[in-house]
């Protein structure tokens, strides 16, 4: 993965809604809005926003072989989630 790609995958803004109202059935796991969500390119990299059901703790890292960025994101009930869903 090219460095200035790398760079700008890592300063992406992720952004984490609050929940969607008291319709909302209570669940510990946050759940991913597809809809509000987007990948976009941004200055020769990408921006990711995430929108979730509520705010979690994550953390962004890199690993080699092969090279890759790693979004880890605790609390997250991906079930469901369609990645052809996701604008960008």
């Amino acid at each position: 993965m090219r460095a200035a790609a790398l760079g700008a995958l890592c300063a992406a803004a992720v952004l984490l809604s609050a929940g969607r109202g008291a319709t909302q059935a209570f669940s510990a796991l946050a759940r991913v809005e597809a809809g509000d969500s987007a990948v976009t390119r941004a200055g020769g990299g990408l921006n990711l926003e995430l929108a979730l059901t509520q705010g979690v703790p994550w953390r962004i890292f890199t690993l080699d072989d092969p090279p890759r960025a790693v979004l880890d994101f605790r609390e997250v009930d991906w079930a469901g989630f369609d990645t052809a869903a996701l604008p960008g």
